[in-house]
């Protein structure tokens, strides 16, 4: 989806007997900058449908901008709807790291790769609240990152065990798939993004 940054999987289900999904997703890049933004409306239906797209119209919008600004500019433009949790991550392929942010229960994990060759994996907090709602500070924190490191963030229609099923040497779409087949539960929408980052190939 963006050569030469990262490579995404996508996997997503809407919830049985609704229309419309109150999941989104976005990747977008800016320069060698590429934002993931994993939004979950509050509840489903064609309210949650609301709330994610227009938080999902917002990142696009301003992807050139800091990941605390753009959840602030959501919590502001969501006012008016139910809500939703929302994570964002801005990978730089230049500085090797990645910087997050988040809101609500929208899960994301991070697969590295020790010394040693053994991965060890670690779930990327965020604290409690909505955009839109009660927003908590929008302080970030950064990680650095290395090529084949592996982003995996779900929305809570998702089990959150999947954390210790994540697999680097899976292809994102696979995985993607994989774990929205094995953790997808029957009670609400449910997404799945996985990122990994490629190596300084313009």
């Amino acid at each position: 989806m963006t050569p030469g940054l990262v490579d995404i999987g996508i996997a997503e289900r809407t919830l049985r007997g609704e229309e419309q999904s109150g999941d989104r997703c976005v990747v977008a890049a800016n320069g060698r900058r590429v934002l993931l933004g994993v939004i979950d409306g509050v509840g489903h239906g064609p309210e949650a449908a609301l709330a994610a797209t227009m938080a999902a119209n917002t990142l696009e919008a301003f992807v050139h901008e800091p990941v605390d600004t753009l959840l602030q500019r959501c919590h502001t433009n969501l006012r008016p709807t139910r809500g939703a949790a929302i994570t964002l991550v801005v990978i730089d392929a230049d500085a090797h790291s990645l910087e997050w942010v988040g809101a609500g229960n929208v899960v994301a994990a991070l697969q590295q790769i020790e010394p040693f060759g053994l991965p060890a994996t670690r779930e990327l907090l965020v604290r409690a609240g909505a955009a839109g709602g009660s927003l908590p500070s929008t302080r970030t924190s950064r990680l650095p990152l290395a090529r084949g490191d592996t982003l995996v963030i779900a929305t809570d229609g998702v089990s959150p065990a999947f954390t210790n099923d994540i697999s680097c040497s899976e292809a994102p779409q696979q995985l993607a798939d994989r774990l929205l087949k094995r953790y997808a539960t029957p009670q609400d929408d449910a997404l799945v993004l996985v990122a990994r980052l490629r190596g300084n190939e313009s």
